[in-house]
């Protein structure tokens, strides 16, 4: 049975850290000398997918498949891509890297969301004819 408690729960969580990881500990890594760039790179291109990765895996094993999971990544990117990444200076060079990065995000949530969902759903179908 879902639990939308824990669904809104998990979103809020994911949403949160999503928007506040990159410039929580950007601060900390800008003593590494290069203000920080390999330390946002990092975030931007490990621990924001592991992020999406964890979170939409535990959504689906727990309440099922979610479309939130396919546009969320996309919409919380948006703050990231225009202060973070600084594209509000020339957006025409910067639109395949917003289409990268949320390609990304949207593969590392929403894939595995849809995989533990699917399992979930078959799991319970067979629980329920025996």
């Amino acid at each position: 049975m879902s639990n939308p408690k824990s669904r809104w729960i998990l979103w809020a969580a994911y949403a949160v850290l999503f928007l506040a990881l990159p410039y929580v500990t950007q601060p900390i890594f800008k003593l590494v000398g290069d203000c920080g760039f390999g330390w946002i790179l990092l975030i931007f291109y490990l621990a924001l997918p592991l992020l999406g990765l964890g979170c939409g895996v535990a959504d689906g094993i727990v309440n099922g498949w979610s479309l939130w999971w396919l546009i969320a990544p996309v919409v919380l990117f948006i703050p990231h891509f225009f202060l973070a990444m600084d594209a509000a200076a020339d957006l025409s060079i910067h639109w395949d890297e917003f289409v990268l990065f949320a390609g990304i995000y949207v593969g590392f949530a929403f894939i595995p969301n849809l995989i533990a969902g699917l399992i979930r759903n078959s799991s319970q179908r067979s629980r329920a004819q025996s």
